[in-house]
């Protein structure tokens, strides 16, 4: 046990050190509207936008004002009543509702590849991949936003980053990371 403490504080002096020298950058943003979610030439098209962004990143999916969230609700509600597992690889697998209204729907981070996992939150991924699956229930005519913060820390610092902003931000949807 006193060499995993020794360990844990040599960690703490890093990320201290670590934390003191990150400058966050401003989010890139992009902008798609749920109505075609639908239309993979016009999803394949956005996600071009996100093939320039390398590196580890936080991203967050929101909507521009809350009065979608009753809607937003009703339409997840609807979606999981029929998302039984009928046949193996059929049951998507979406994160929890968490019984919050809030212009954030997610918060999640991605060491590499982040237009692959905005892909899967659209809808574009395999029914196991742990994903928002946006074409298979979400309302038509919502803007989403996707914002997507470059970070340059290593894992342990962009879990605990992560965290921290998905506690700020209080999404509709997922859990906090590592929880």
């Amino acid at each position: 046990m006193d060499n995993a403490k020794k360990l844990l504080i040599e960690s703490l002096k890093k990320w201290q050190h670590d934390i003191k020298k990150f400058k966050p950058t401003a989010p890139q943003v992009f902008k798609i509207n749920s109505s075609i979610l639908d239309d993979p030439t016009k999803i394949n098209e956005f996600l071009k936008n996100l093939k320039r962004i390398d590196g580890s990143c936080i991203y967050r999916l929101l909507i521009q004002n809350k009065k979608h969230c009753a809607l937003i609700k009703e339409e997840f509600d609807s979606f999981q009543i029929d998302n039984k597992p009928k046949e193996k690889g059929i049951k998507r697998h979406v994160p929890r509702f968490m019984e919050k209204e809030s212009e954030c729907l997610y918060v999640g981070s991605k060491r590499e590849n982040i237009e692959q996992r905005i892909k899967q939150h659209l809808g574009y991924g395999t029914a196991r991949t742990y994903s928002l699956d946006l074409k298979f229930w979400f309302p038509p005519k919502i803007e989403i936003v996707i914002e997507i913060y470059s970070v340059k820390l290593d894992n342990d610092l962009l879990v605990a980053l992560e965290q921290k902003m998905w506690a700020n931000s209080l999404p509709m949807f997922g859990k906090q990371s590592g929880l």
